[in-house]
């Protein structure tokens, strides 16, 4: 019986832990802005690139995923095959850079403002 019962604990402490970590990353989520992280920006035009049907993005300069068409494709295939249903038409709307935000100590600071995109 002690044995069913350290089990049992286990079993609660685990399945404890996965609710924890799933509720924290559904939070995470649904709080944070879109593209607030500072390469969303890039990756999501790849994903965009390939769920338009139109194969691997060529890592050009001025394109809008940048290095990223460097990236090995496997990820941006699955998110790709389960986003392309998805209407992206006002993208460059939401892509619209934050003149004031800040990359590095090189840059000079504007305002230091933290959203790395505008949102309208």
């Amino acid at each position: 019986m002690k044995s069913n019962n350290r089990s049992r604990f286990k079993s609660i402490t685990l399945w404890g832990f996965a609710a924890l970590f799933l509720l924290l990353g559904l939070g995470y989520s649904s709080l944070t802005p879109i593209f607030e992280h500072s390469d969303e920006t890039l990756h999501f035009p790849y994903i965009k690139h390939m769920a338009d049907g139109q194969g691997l993005p060529l890592a050009i300069p001025n394109q809008l995923w940048s290095q990223e068409g460097t990236q090995p494709p496997l990820y941006y295939a699955v998110v790709a095959a389960t986003t392309f249903w998805i209407n992206t038409d006002n993208l460059p709307d939401h892509l619209q850079p934050n003149p004031h935000w800040r990359f590095s100590d090189a840059r000079p600071v504007i305002n230091d403002n933290q959203n790395v995109v505008l949102h309208v």
